[in-house]
């Protein structure tokens, strides 16, 4: 058996080389401004406010608080934070490492089983989206009480036990995933097993409140922000959902941040029909594993108890807008599927003839490093908000989001009619879609249709969908048609609401600019951008600017 450090250090150079470009990878359009270097909370280091409030659904005080540590020493960059992610990646896969060494006697499952989920392209989302912080960081917490949790069930000693406690109570204040360690620790209870003590029953209690107490107050945000589907949706929807993460496990294709619902949610359509019967089937298989072993049924128990919590994302989103999965979902439960497939692969590797043994050992090394360059090529497509959302859309056209994405990057370098593109396909699958309605309207005008423009913002507020932006780029197309006052009072409304909403101090300097006030112009374009660093129209009007003076 190679030594303990060694393996680790396996681990950490996979890790390193598959995520080596993820320092200069960027912020993602979606969460990232919402939940770190833009948040409010973040940008003043408000820890009262990371304990009191949500995200805006879950109850991830922890996590907002890595944000703002993150923010004091990297601001607006978003290096610090992609690099904070790969090293929780890599403590995460020693953690795994180290915990199912406890599961079971040979050296090459626990190895295997961790260089799986370091490696494997499925587990790309969580490390390089910033947003996937709280993914990694309740992982981290929950397999550090999981691993002092083993050792108490060897040794004996209580101080084991009271450090598990402190760091499952820490992980439910990363997420409210970290309730389901309770459920963990009894299917490790039948694994381990221990001397009983009078007071084991009671001792679990200390698990058991904390998580019924978070299991409220993380998950009451997330059940009034969901749309509320039927329960035969729900259920046809978990059943896709599970076969399709267990597929992806053992063959990942077509990874995507979006995994949108596109046909109805009905039990004769073959896509929930079919998963479903699988799911039948497969759950016969774990009530009859005794013959295939104990381990069986713990990998395949350990996969149904991570994944559970995460099923009812699965309706989140409008009427148009149902996802079924997501791969930072499986973040945790995938090292129940790594486990089974370590285990599989040696045994067939000791009970292989002498020829067979090389065919097996070549699969070994085989299988991971597809794994590997398949997570590698998949994180360089992360590096851009534009390459990451065309990959989608090469894959999974009929996603809203990205098909927006794209064309406000296309707006952005002043491709306004292919951003038209992209925002009238968007809105072909999501009508309601504000986002792709208002820059529709935004890039019309830009365009020169101005009074089109102006009809598809208004839209938004006849929908009674209205959000302050739309005022914002109502006052550009007023601008354009030289109705300054108006386009003023728009502005100001704006900036009463929020005093340095980026898009309104934009379009204040835009407007100064048109009345031939470049001074206060300039002034406007320096506090948009102070506002929002990472926006370039604020930064590419500003150098129009100074090239002009």
């Amino acid at each position: 058996m190679p030594r303990l450090w060694i393996q680790i250090t396996a681990i950490i150079a996979l890790v390193v080389g598959i995520y080596q470009f993820a320092p200069h990878a960027q912020f993602m359009p979606v969460d990232d401004a919402s939940l770190s270097y833009g948040n409010p909370i973040v940008k003043e280091f408000d820890v009262k406010s990371a304990f009191t409030t949500y995200d805006p659904e879950l109850y991830i005080p922890l996590t907002l608080l890595s944000y703002q540590i993150e923010y004091l020493f990297f601001g607006n960059s978003p290096m610090g934070y992609h690099i904070t992610n790969v090293v929780l990646h890599i403590l995460n896969a020693i953690l795994v490492l180290l915990l199912v060494r406890y599961w079971t006697t040979r050296w090459e499952v626990p190895f295997i089983t961790a260089a799986l989920f370091a490696i494997h392209p499925i587990n790309t989302e969580a490390v390089m989206w910033i947003s996937g912080r709280k993914d990694l960081l309740s992982t981290f917490f929950l397999l550090s009480a999981l691993l002092f949790y083993c050792r108490h069930r060897v040794s004996g000693r209580s101080a084991f036990f009271y450090a598990s406690l402190t760091l499952f109570i820490a992980g439910l204040f990363t997420k409210v995933l970290v309730v389901t360690m309770p459920l963990l620790m009894m299917i490790i209870d039948d694994l381990i097993p221990m001397k009983k003590t009078p007071y084991e029953k009671l001792s679990k209690w200390a698990f058991y409140i904390p998580a019924i107490v978070f299991l409220g107050i993380g998950m009451i945000k997330k059940f009034l922000s969901m749309y509320s589907i039927t329960y035969t949706q729900s259920i046809l929807l978990a059943g896709k959902s599970v076969m399709f993460y267990l597929k992806q496990l053992l063959v990942p294709t077509h990874l995507s941040m979006f995994y949108k619902q596109n046909t109805p949610i009905e039990l004769s359509n073959p896509e929930f029909f079919l998963p479903l019967a699988a799911l039948v089937v497969l759950v016969c298989i774990v009530f009859q594993s005794k013959q295939l072993g104990k381990l069986f049924a713990f990998g395949v128990i350990w996969f149904g108890i991570c994944v559970l919590p995460n099923l009812a994302n699965a309706a989140k989103g409008g009427k148009a807008d149902i996802y079924y999965a997501s791969d930072r979902y499986v973040y945790v439960a995938c090292i129940g599927i790594f486990f089974l497939l370590s285990l599989g692969l040696i045994y067939l590797l000791d009970h292989s003839k002498a020829y067979k043994k090389i065919v097996m050992g070549a699969l070994i090394i085989a299988l991971p490093c597809l794994y590997a360059i398949q997570a590698h090529q998949y994180s360089v497509y992360w590096l851009t908000p534009k390459a990451y959302m065309r990959n989608v859309i090469a894959h999974y056209p009929e996603t809203p989001i990205a098909q927006t994405i794209v064309g406000l990057e296309e707006l952005e370098e002043e491709n306004s009619e292919t951003a038209m593109q992209h925002f009238r396909y968007a809105l072909e699958i999501s009508p309601e879609f504000d986002i792709s309605r208002v820059h529709l309207g935004l890039a019309l005008m830009k365009a020169g249709n101005i009074d089109e423009g102006m009809s598809e913002i208004k839209k938004i507020q006849e929908m009674k969908m209205d959000r302050e932006y739309t005022y914002a780029f109502l006052a550009f197309g007023y601008t354009l048609l030289g109705e300054y006052s108006i386009a003023e009072g728009l502005l100001h409304q704006v900036l009463s609401i929020i005093p340095e909403d980026s898009r309104a101090l934009h379009m204040m300097g835009i407007l100064a600019k048109e009345q031939g006030d470049l001074a206060e112009a300039q002034k406007f374009y320096w506090r948009s951008i102070e506002s929002n660093p990472n926006d370039v129209r604020p930064k590419a009007a500003l150098a129009r600017l100074m090239k002009s003076l």
